[in-house]
């Protein structure tokens, strides 16, 4: 797989610095209080509650960042975590490694500003020069700005799972989106 990705700053819309860059340990306080947020939220992401403690999350970062084809990012702006993003490799081995899971999040005042799709294409350069061939990835279908936005990165519905969750006490479909990377789709 490839090495780590180069670190990236760009300007958002309003004039917002944003850097994207892999996640190192020192970031485990930042991505705590982000996923603390966006979980909080009960609306756009699967997890339901951050990780336990700074510590737990240091250790995943760093057992990850040991592990081929395994890219864990963070979007950084105004001196704090404001995002992340990860790309796990299929959990069949050799039959599926050629396939990489997505995921992402945004804290709430960062959302519309172009760094969601700047951060999915962060994540896809370095899917292909890592080797995959295909990225999926899920989400509610309650989040129709993420839907909308993962359809212009080339991403096609491949799959719905109806009432596959409960968000707030009301059912929400998974939608199952899939882009090829390799040229022979």
């Amino acid at each position: 797989m490839s090495p780590w990705p180069s670190p990236t700053i760009f300007t958002a819309e309003g004039g917002l610095e944003v850097a994207l860059r892999p996640a190192q340990e020192e970031d485990a306080a930042g991505l705590v209080a982000h996923l603390e947020e966006v979980s909080g939220e009960g609306l756009y992401v699967g997890i339901e509650k951050a990780p336990l403690n700074e510590e737990d999350e240091r250790q995943f970062i760093q057992r990850r960042s040991q592990q081929a084809g395994i890219l864990i990012c963070v979007a950084e702006a105004e001196g704090a975590v404001i995002g992340m993003g990860t790309l796990f490799p299929g959990r069949f081995g050799d039959k599926d490694k050629h396939v990489g899971t997505l995921g992402m999040s945004l804290g709430p005042r960062y959302r519309e500003l172009g760094i969601e799709g700047a951060l999915v294409e962060y994540l896809l350069t370095w899917s292909q020069a890592a080797g995959y061939e295909k990225i999926q990835l899920e989400v509610f279908s309650t989040n129709a700005p993420a839907v909308e936005l993962y359809g212009r990165l080339g991403f096609q519905v491949e799959g719905v799972q109806r009432r596959a969750y409960k968000l707030q006490g009301e059912y929400v479909d998974g939608i199952l989106m899939g882009k090829f990377l390799d040229r022979r789709r």
